[in-house]
């Protein structure tokens, strides 16, 4: 639930972006480059004794359930109903640090055309020991992977002019998807 005090924009330029910032929080989805130094400057505090950052980056490989390596990838292409992922993950991440007693936490998602090695998600928690931050950090990847309404397309394409999307991920844990058996 948004508060008086809530800062809330959506901006549309060339990197469109929905940002939920409140003095705890921050919370957005961008069509641009994610920056760790951006995080890690909301996340510093004179209490906190530890910043955990997790960076969630495109990889080469599609990997199986076994770890096996089954195609290529080229790049992913992410989109989102923003407006209700913004707030949705606003709301968990103002759950998280009642939870796990944080400091600050910030989550940002990258939406649009992903390519290898460039990340498209970045969860940071700041907190006054190590283990409050780590746990909060994967408890928030879980949650988000599970109950934000983010969807991931890959390229399997080597050519980068005309990318190929027509497999979506398997790979989802959210929780309305079918399961493939």
């Amino acid at each position: 639930m948004l508060n008086d005090s809530d800062s809330v924009s959506q901006q549309q330029t060339d990197n469109p972006i929905t940002v939920i910032e409140r003095e705890k929080s921050f919370v957005a989805l961008t069509r641009g480059t994610i920056k760790s130094e951006e995080a890690i400057n909301f996340l510093t505090t004179p209490e906190s004794g530890a910043i955990n950052l997790f960076l969630g980056i495109t990889r080469q490989d599609e990997i199986d359930s076994h770890g096996i390596v089954t195609g290529q990838i080229s790049s992913l292409y992410y989109e989102s109903y923003e407006g209700m992922a913004v707030k949705m993950i606003s709301r968990i991440v103002e759950h998280a640090i009642i939870k796990f007693k944080l400091d600050k936490c910030y989550v940002i998602h990258r939406l649009g055309l992903v390519k290898v090695c460039e990340a498209s998600l970045l969860i940071g928690c700041s907190s006054p020991h190590r283990q409050a931050a780590h746990e909060a950090t994967l408890y928030l990847l879980n949650q988000i992977k599970k109950l934000i309404p983010i969807w991931k397309k890959i390229n399997d394409s080597e050519e980068s002019l005309q990318p190929s999307y027509s497999t979506w991920s398997t790979r989802s844990e959210a929780f309305w998807l079918p399961r493939s058996s």
